[in-house]
C-alpha cells in the first residue's frame, strides 16, 4: 500500500495480485544479485544493449559442465 497509496481493488484482487507483485519484486532483486555474482565470477556472460541486458552461461564454463556430465560415474 505504501508503494501505491491511491490504489484500490477488490478483496479477491488484493489477495491474488498484491502479494504476487511483492514476490516478483523480491525475487527480481534476488535473481539480479545472483546474476551479478555469477557474471563477476565469469560463469555468466552479460550483453548490454540500449534497452535490455541479456545473460547466458559462459561458453567455457558450459563446456566444462558438459565434460563433467559426460564422464562415467565412478561411484558404486
Amino acid at each position: 500500500m505504501a508503494r501505491k497509496p491511491n490504489a484500490s481493488d477488490t478483496l479477491e484482487g488484493i489477495v491474488e495480485w498484491w502479494p504476487l507483485e511483492h514476490r516478483i519484486r523480491t525475487r527480481t532483486a534476488l535473481v539480479r544479485e545472483a546474476l551479478e555474482e555469477l557474471t563477476a565470477n565469469g560463469l555468466m556472460d552479460q550483453t548490454v544493449s540500449s534497452d535490455r541486458t541479456l545473460y547466458r552461461m559462459n561458453r567455457q564454463y558450459r563446456d566444462q559442465l558438459r565434460a563433467l556430465d559426460a564422464e562415467p560415474d565412478t561411484e558404486p
